[in-house]
């Protein structure tokens, strides 16, 4: 990811964006998807959430497109477990 922000290849809207999530750290793996899907979150048995990337419809697309679609995929992982289990600091 940081990768990504330092060479620029998200889209100008998104710069602030990626360069904020940047600093999660969230697993990515390689593996086939269906149809054309280029990325998905997956979310795990543990509760984790893993960012997969499919190479060969990665490589159908634009840099900019791929690194804007990872940026999405960023998004579900780092909320999809609050949104599901929210916890209140009291709760803590």
């Amino acid at each position: 990811m940081s990768d990504l922000v330092s060479k620029r290849l998200f889209s100008p809207r998104n710069m602030r964006l990626a360069d904020i999530l940047s600093r999660h750290d969230i697993p990515v793996r390689f593996d086939n998807l269906p149809g054309r899907e280029v990325a998905r979150a997956i979310e795990l048995k543990d509760g984790g959430t893993v960012i997969v990337i499919d190479q060969a419809n990665a490589a159908a697309v634009s840099n900019q497109f791929l690194a804007d679609t990872i940026l999405h995929e960023i998004i579900h992982a780092c909320t999809v477990k609050a949104i599901n289990t929210p916890i209140t600091d009291i709760e803590k």
